[in-house]
């Protein structure tokens, strides 16, 4: 890690590693750490709260930022808290950069790491899709059998877009509208009102789908606007063709072009048979 002195960038004091071995040690002991910040990703984006708690002691401590009010402290809270928290999930995906490495001794060390992460919930898309950026501010130990585990794990949150409380926050408040920006495969808040159904008619459907999962007797489809559709033609909505419907379609048009091209050319040609014959 790094501190400000004099106005420069300078490498904080932490325990030298002055021998080759220490050295190399370090170096493992960092790669090592990597993997653990890794693991809890992984097994975050596979549903997998054991493999999320066994990345701490036994006496860790979890705070979501300001998620949530409560420190989880000791290895089975956590346990319990992630098990808890693992039904609204379906799928996700964590991706984990900048480490910054500050070894207190050679058995601690304070890291700091950017996050990016993406995640799916059962009830979409009452639930929307939530993106999240921020940083984990970590404290690793050496435990007793000589792997690294998290003794503190603190999530701070620096944005965050969809997700539970995009929902919440429409729920408590019948003017709030969704920044402009969305992805346009995403339906939005706005995507919605943009189609022309008014908010109660959503809440109505959000509601039916997340108890049904289907709308109007039809298998859901997230990425098929409510009215309409950005492929359309003559109200012919594209979107409901398959990729062999379509590369029909396609064919069909091309050959349709293709004949109009001959029979003008045809046209052409005998129009200019006749004006010749004239002129003899």
């Amino acid at each position: 890690m790094k501190e400000i002195r004099d106005g420069k960038a300078v490498t904080m004091k932490e325990p030298l590693a002055e021998t080759l071995e220490q050295r190399l040690r370090r170096l493992e002991d960092c790669q090592a750490i990597r993997e653990v910040f890794f693991h809890y990703a992984q097994s975050t984006d596979k549903c997998d709260p054991e493999g999320q708690a066994s990345c701490f002691t036994d006496t860790g401590v979890l705070k979501w930022g300001d998620n949530f009010d409560t420190w989880f402290v000791g290895r089975e809270a956590i346990l319990a808290h992630l098990q808890a928290a693992k039904g609204a999930i379906l799928t996700g995906s964590h991706y984990v950069t900048n480490f910054q490495f500050l070894f207190e001794d050679e058995n601690t060390a304070i890291v700091h790491a950017y996050f990016y992460a993406w995640q799916h919930f059962k009830d979409y898309p009452k639930k929307s899709e939530c993106h999240t950026l921020g940083r984990y501010e970590t404290q690793l130990v050496r435990d007793t059998d000589g792997e690294w585990r998290f003794q503190s794990f603190y999530v701070v949150t620096a944005a965050q877009q969809g997700g539970y409380r995009e929902y919440d926050r429409y729920q408590q408040d019948e003017q709030y509208a969704a920044p402009n920006g969305y992805p346009s495969r995403q339906p939005r808040l706005d995507d919605r009102f943009d189609s022309g159904i008014s908010r109660q008619e959503y809440r109505a459907r959000l509601d039916h789908l997340s108890d049904t999962g289907e709308e109007d007797g039809e298998p859901y489809n997230p990425y098929t606007p409510v009215r309409g559709g950005a492929r359309s033609f003559g109200g012919f909505n594209l979107n409901n063709l398959s990729s062999s419907q379509m590369t029909l379609l396609l064919v069909g048009a091309f050959a349709v072009i293709i004949g109009i091209i001959v029979l003008v050319a045809l046209i052409t040609t005998s129009s200019c048979s006749g004006c010749s014959g004239n002129n003899e």
